[in-house]
């Protein structure tokens, strides 16, 4: 009984630990203060973030963090009237905003416990294990798009897991939320979470295999 106890305790502290670093993320990347004012001044004094830099580079277009990222790329292409080489030109640095800003939300070092543990609390189903190894097989399973994992903190909208990779391919294609493998800033733990898109593995969130983008 004293050894079931420990455990749940044990559990109940990373859940807390895990909701404290998402609301503390969210409150960072909307710039809406915490607890006491030294932090509230740092907090609405701090730097942009990479996907901020992006879109500063377009100030006519009126740009809400609050809102999904590719989702503003796609009004702001047909705003301007972009053409299939200005738009690629504009997505592939968006990609790299988008992997930079992956890497400062989630972390990118495949050494880091706690970045593991933070991914299976968003997108585990609940499990949170107390190694790596146990972490790296939940997220195996996992299947889930990058941008939304990196929009979350602003938007608040729980990235959808899916159970194949073909169920994930569809929706990518549909919403236009392509991240490309090859990524020159993809860390450890974002090229963990890629999966074939081109053309999908038809993989339950159940099976094995091998991730790739």
């Amino acid at each position: 009984m004293e050894n079931i106890l420990t455990q749940y305790l044990a559990a109940s502290c990373r859940y807390i630990l895990l909701a404290q670093f998402i609301e503390l993320t969210r409150r960072f990347y909307l710039g809406i203060g915490t607890l006491n004012a030294a932090v509230q001044n740092t907090v609405s004094t701090r730097p942009p973030t990479p996907i901020e830099v992006f879109f500063a580079r377009f100030p006519e277009y009126p740009y809400d963090q609050r809102r999904e990222t590719i989702l503003q790329f796609r009004e702001m292409s047909k705003q301007f009237g972009w053409g299939k080489s200005e738009r690629r030109r504009a997505i592939d640095d968006l990609h790299d905003a988008i992997a930079q800003q992956f890497n400062d939300i989630y972390g990118a070092d495949v050494k880091d416990l706690h970045a593991w543990q933070r991914l299976c609390g968003l997108v585990g189903g609940g499990n949170i294990p107390n190694n790596i190894e146990a972490c790296r097989a939940v997220i195996r399973r996992v299947h889930v798009n990058i941008c939304d994992l990196v929009d979350y903190p602003a938007t608040t909208i729980p990235p959808p897991v899916f159970f194949t990779e073909s169920a994930l391919a569809r929706y990518s294609h549909a919403f236009d939320k392509i991240f490309p493998k090859e990524n020159a800033y993809a860390g450890g733990l974002l090229k963990f979470l890629l999966r074939h898109i081109y053309p999908p593995h038809d993989r339950r969130i159940s099976g094995r295999g091998r991730e790739s983008g």
